[in-house]
């Protein structure tokens, strides 16, 4: 069985996304480092209150789009030797 989630992320201009790894902070050409969001509202306090926001690091809220992200969950089969199979499981990890 497998479940698909849509969720949000800000896209700067340049098409790097807002991360949360601080590794690749504050953006990161990685999709499964994008910070992700539920709603609009979430990105607009995210965008007002947050010590994370874009305007702490130098850059403009207007530079980044909001963009719909596609997240797939699937059970992964056991392999012969009774472990988890190798293959992927999704399109951004969970």
């Amino acid at each position: 069985m497998s479940e698909t989630k849509i969720s949000l992320c800000l896209k700067y201009e340049d098409g790097r996304y807002l991360s949360w790894d601080e590794k690749n902070f504050p953006l990161t050409k990685h999709l499964k480092e994008a910070r992700r969001f539920m709603s609009n509202e979430q990105i607009a306090d995210f965008l007002s209150y947050s010590f994370y926001r874009p305007e702490v690091y130098g850059m403009d809220s207007a530079d980044f789009e909001i963009v719909e992200i596609e997240i797939s969950y699937k059970e992964r089969e056991k392999d012969e030797q009774g472990g988890s199979s190798q293959e992927a499981t999704g399109t951004i990890p969970a």
